[in-house]
């Protein structure tokens, strides 16, 4: 089967990572692949365009995914690929994408399958104007697409819930990484990122991985440590991550977090380390990760953490995670609870060094049983291959 999938967002983070492992398991299941994304990241970070080339599958640029009206030229070119090549099926991994496939969808009458991975939130300062897009969001849905595949199940219930998607066209399969970026480095490497980060063998290196956005709810972290009661313990938090450059609103949040940094309890410890590429190893050379999201489908950076063997907290604003045992996997404190975040904190960091180790034991055999990328990228090509059946015949 040839299926076009389509990536607005080509740079390397979350959801993109996670259409990429996507692309894999259903070339590997013997399909034909043609992804359209938008431009790659002016900005030097890694692109999934290298990555999905890399693998012999080819990836076409195209301008217009960040628009904020569904962009026709771009309707139009990709439904003339979609009709040339003869596409059997369509697929959107991106939020940003989605509005442009119903309408491609529409013209060629081929079906589409949604991957929704992050809970859907409208802005805008008007209630009207944000009413109006969750109308029309749920209405297109409906309409459009023959299966909406969630994240996680909190994803689902939202769909189904709010945006009315029959229960019988959406589908829970839970995001999952690629174990194999996760294999331990060994203490000379884990000493040369810590030393570049200015970190000691005898100070904690505290970690959180995420774009500079209200979404990922920095604030929210900053704001629990300086209330924190950590009984002295000298650390070191390194942020990893950036702010869209075009985006003024991101722009003021990193502006506000670098003021909370700037508080006499965080002066000095605080690190905005931008984009790396070697996140996994990163993780490897840290003590802790802290996850302070708002909204989320379900955090890849979570996994990922438990994935290197961290101890974690983190807000349940995906959720939980299946089989996470609090006090056992990591610790999940309620979205937005910044006293509730903060006491996680001086629990987690109140642990010996042993008991840390042996927490992080267990996450990584919880992700290594229940979220193998391999594993699950096969139960979603079954949803796929069962999504090839045009709407009207369903």
């Amino acid at each position: 089967m040839l299926i076009l999938m389509t990536i607005g967002t080509p740079d390397f983070t979350g959801a993109p990572r996670m259409a990429f492992d996507i692309a894999r398991a259903l070339v590997a299941a013997g399909h034909r692949l043609i992804v359209v994304t938008g431009r790659r990241p002016v900005d030097g970070r890694a692109s999934v365009i290298d990555k999905l080339r890399g693998i012999g599958i080819e990836a076409v640029e195209e301008d217009g995914f960040d628009r904020q009206i569904p962009d026709r030229g771009l309707i139009r070119r990709i439904s003339e690929l979609v009709v040339r090549e003869r596409v059997q099926l369509l697929l959107s991994e991106v939020q940003l994408d989605v509005k442009i496939m119903v309408f491609v969808a529409q013209k060629t009458k081929v079906p589409l399958v949604y991957h929704a991975l992050n809970h859907v939130m409208f802005h805008n300062r008007s209630f009207m104007v944000r009413a109006l897009k969750k109308y029309l969001y749920g209405r297109l849905l409906r309409k459009r697409v023959a299966k909406v595949i969630c994240c996680s199940e909190s994803v689902r219930i939202q769909h189904i819930r709010e945006f009315r998607i029959p229960e019988s066209r959406a589908v829970t399969i839970d995001n999952g990484i690629d174990l194999s970026r996760f294999k331990p480095i060994d203490q000379a490497e884990r000493d040369r990122i810590r030393s570049d980060f200015g970190i000691s063998n005898d100070q904690l290196m505290l970690l959180n991985v995420g774009r500079i956005t209200h979404q990922k709810g920095q604030d929210l972290l900053l704001r629990s440590l300086i209330q924190a009661d950590l009984a002295g313990r000298d650390y070191r938090l390194v942020l990893i991550g950036a702010r869209a450059p075009d985006s003024d609103e991101d722009a003021e949040y990193e502006q506000k977090l670098h003021r909370l940094a700037d508080a006499p309890e965080l002066k000095g410890k605080c690190i905005f380390a931008g984009w790396r590429n070697d996140v996994p190893s990163v993780l490897h050379s840290a003590d802790a990760y802290f996850h302070s999201a708002n909204w989320e489908g379900l955090p890849l950076a979570v996994l990922e953490a438990m994935a290197a063997g961290l101890p974690t907290v983190w807000t349940d604003c995906a959720g939980t995670l299946s089989g996470f045992a609090p006090g056992v996997h990591g610790y999940i404190a309620r979205t937005g609870d910044q006293p509730g975040f903060t006491s996680l904190i001086e629990e987690l960091l109140s642990l010996t060094e042993s008991q840390r180790r042996e927490m992080g034991r267990a996450a990584v055999e919880l992700v290594r049983t229940t979220f193998d990328v391999e594993i699950l990228g096969r139960r979603f090509v079954e949803q796929v291959q069962q999504a090839a059946t045009p709407i009207g015949a369903m």
